[in-house]
Formats: C-alpha cells, sequence, structure tokens
C-alpha cells in the first residue's frame, strides 16, 4: 500500500493488519507515535520507503507497547531547539516487542546557544531502547548526536552492520541486558568537546542503579576508528567480575 504524507500514514495504520506493508513516498511525516500497535509473529507491520535514496522523514519517533514491527530505510531526523537538554531523547521504543530497524538513518544536530563547552557538538541521545523483548537495530546510520544508542532493560537484542560517527560522547551503551549480539558495526570519528568532563567509550556495559547483570553478551567483528574525530575515545568492555557501583554484588557483567 502507498502512502504519501503524514495524514494518510495515520489513515493506513489506523486500518493496518498483521503482514500489511505500508510504502512510503518520499516526504515529511512529523511525529511516528505508536500507543499498543501490533503486528504478529510472522507477520509483522511494516514500513518501508518507496525511494531508498529519498527517504520519508519524521522528527520525532515513541513506539510504546508495540510488537511485530519493522521499519526500513526511514531517517529520523532531529533538529536542536533552544530548552533542549542533553540527554534529551527524541527516538524511543518502550515496553515493546519483537521491534525491527533496518537501512534507517539518525540524523542529529548540533547544540546552539548553550555553552562554550556545547555549542558545535553533538546534542540528545540518537535512539532510546527500554524495556524491549526482540529487537534488531540492522544497517543504520546515527550521527551527530550526544550519544548513539542507549539500550536498557532489554533481552534478545541483535545489533549488527550499523555505522556510528561524529558523536559527542558514547557510541553504544548497555545497562541490564541479555542475550545481546553486537556484530560487523564501525565506530569511528567521533566529535568530542575536549575541554568537557566527557568521558567517552566506543561501547559501554553500565552496572550503576541496575538490578541485575547483563549477561550472554557476543561482541564480533567491530570496526573502532579513531579517524580525524576530535580527541580521544576509548573501546572499553567489562569482564567477568563485580563492578564497583553496581546494585550489589550480583551487578557484573556474568557472560561475556
Amino acid at each position: 500500500m502507498l502512502v504519501s504524507g503524514p495524514e494518510a500514514l495515520a489513515d493506513a495504520l489506523k486500518g493496518a493488519v498483521p503482514g500489511q506493508v505500508l510504502t512510503l513516498a518520499p516526504g515529511d511525516y512529523g511525529n511516528l507515535d505508536l500507543r499498543r500497535f501490533k503486528g504478529e509473529p510472522g507477520a509483522p507491520v511494516t514500513l518501508v520507503a518507496a525511494d531508498p535514496g529519498r527517504r520519508p522523514r519524521f522528527q520525532r519517533m515513541d513506539l510504546r507497547e508495540v510488537e511485530h514491527l519493522v521499519l526500513e530505510g526511514l531517517e529520523f531526523d532531529y533538529t536542536f531547539t533552544p530548552g533542549d537538554k542533553i540527554h534529551y531523547r527524541p527516538f524511543t521504543v518502550v515496553d515493546s516487542r519483537n521491534i525491527t530497524l533496518q537501512a534507517c538513518l539518525f540524523d542529529g544536530d548540533k547544540a546552539k546557544g548553550v555553552s562554550d563547552l556545547d555549542d558545535g557538538f553533538g546534542w540528545a541521545f540518537g535512539l532510546g531502547v527500554t524495556d524491549v523483548s526482540g529487537f534488531t537495530l540492522e544497517r543504520c546510520e546515527i550521527r551527530d548526536f550526544y550519544r548513539g544508542l542507549v539500550v536498557a532493560r532489554c533481552d534478545d537484542v541483535t545489533v549488527r552492520g550499523n555505522d556510528l560517527h561524529d558523536l559527542r560522547m558514547d557510541g553504544m551503551n548497555f545497562a541490564q541486558v541479555r542475550l545481546v549480539t553486537i556484530a560487523d558495526n564501525h565506530i569511528h570519528d567521533f566529535n568530542r568537546s575536549v575541554n568537557s568532563k566527557d568521558h567517552a567509550d566506543m561501547i559501554q556495559f553500565w552496572t550503576n542503579g541496575t538490578d541485575s547483570p547483563s549477561s550472554m553478551i557476543t561482541i564480533v567483528a567491530i570496526s573502532w576508528l579513531r579517524g580525524g574525530g576530535r580527541g580521544r575515545s576509548r573501546s572499553s568492555c567489562a569482564t567477568k567480575r563485580w563492578i564497583p557501583g553496581g546494585r550489589g554484588r550480583r551487578c557484573f557483567i556474568a557472560t561475556f
């Protein structure tokens, strides 16, 4: 089904059935806000770009209690607005199951009029994923944010073949996750605010404030390059041991 424009998309989503493919014409679609929207196992609802060279563009995404959804070839375009907090999340997936994002672009923006340490550097989080079971991020690009990807309290996560660059802080953050595969990603050319107190990592697993350990994690074939970026960034991973600052002595990386 070919869809053109935000009103047509809203109508199409209201009538969408499991297995349906909504093909989006190029253009601006505003916000993608879905609540209790469900496909079925083996029959997801798919939103796909009609022309991969001219992506349908969204300014905000908020998916909550969504199941069996595929987003392919879309652009999520954040524009800095005065008053936005540095930890603002314009694109989120929360309390959902079996969500796949493929060949999407998360295009960030730089701060303006905030401070000498902040202006000209990436702002907000590229993609936030919280309390999700079954999540795939594949062949996507994330650029020009404060942090790239932030995943918390999720299981069955695949992050494969993505390109993350021109970020101010961390490339990928994970906290209290289980059954995670991180493979064939390219993380490079950070744009750091070198005079700030930022602590930049390419991939970081958090334990502070968590209730249980991250476990069953596989990381393979990662390309991490500083390239022409500003300042240093670290590529670090936690070992199988207790890490101070977690929620008691069970907060560690259980299986790496």
